[in-house]
């Protein structure tokens, strides 16, 4: 995995969640209609929660969680598990970018420009 500076590392700190039961935004299309995107706010269990850093600067936590279904205010499992990685573009500390895992068997992680000592 690349580092933030040539022979840097990242590190990764695996976290519990405060609060397991939770949403995240998802988007999709919308079947038939090529130009259109659907946004919704699904809930979710949080199974593992991870903190990337470098250059001891956080630029990236992955969640990997259980898709939920909430009917009659309890929570029930829907679906296997999913993987999402939020970065900080910027270095501003706000973690805006979604990324879905690629088709990799082992997800990509990208360190972000600031990350790496080179902003």
């Amino acid at each position: 995995m690349p580092g933030g500076q040539p022979g840097g590392c990242v590190f990764v700190d695996v976290l519990k969640s405060d609060e397991p039961e939770s949403s995240v935004p998802l988007v999709s299309c919308v079947r038939g209609h090529a130009s259109r995107v659907r946004l919704r706010d699904q809930a979710i269990r949080v199974l593992e929660l991870r903190r990337f850093t470098t250059n001891e600067r956080v630029f990236a936590y992955r969640v990997t969680a259980q898709l939920m279904r909430i009917e009659n205010s309890e929570m029930t499992p829907i679906a296997s598990e999913m993987m999402l990685t939020f970065y900080d573009e910027d270095g501003t500390g706000r973690f805006t970018l979604m990324q879905y895992p690629g088709p990799e068997l082992i997800p990509k992680l990208d360190v972000p420009e600031w990350a790496r000592g080179n902003k």
